[in-house]
């Protein structure tokens, strides 16, 4: 088992105990050292919403989070192992940019956010 921070509705928020997740194919687990509490995830609490996005059932908060890998997925590449540090970016880069096909994907201009566009990335806070 382990604990994370859920918000169930505005104004509540919970530390609830959750089952542990497994690295599913090319997943891995990261156990959370720290995490940064993101304006969207604040949108969450307060308003019960973040833009479009409404909290319609339990939701871990999360998504700017740092960690160590305790586990690896079936096709994970052979470089990411267990006990490596991860810092984990909730942007997502254009898969057509060069800057992404030279693997440079934090420095790239076309990146969205995970929270103002789409459905918020989850699961930081666990």
């Amino acid at each position: 088992m382990m604990r994370a921070v859920v918000v169930h509705a505005a104004k509540d928020l919970r530390i609830d105990e959750l089952p542990t997740p497994v690295a599913g194919p090319g997943e891995v687990a990261v156990r959370v050292v720290y995490g940064g509490i993101c304006g969207s995830d604040l949108h969450y609490y307060g308003q019960g919403r973040n833009g479009a996005f409404v909290v319609n059932e339990p939701m871990i908060l999360g998504h700017e989070v740092v960690g160590v890998i305790e586990a690896t997925g079936d096709g994970v590449a052979a470089d990411v192992v267990v006990g490596g540090s991860v810092a984990i970016h909730p942007a997502r880069p254009p898969r057509r940019r060069a800057v992404l096909r030279a693997g440079a994907t934090t420095c790239c201009r076309g990146a969205t956010s995970a929270a103002p566009r789409r459905r918020h990335t989850r699961r930081g806070h666990s």
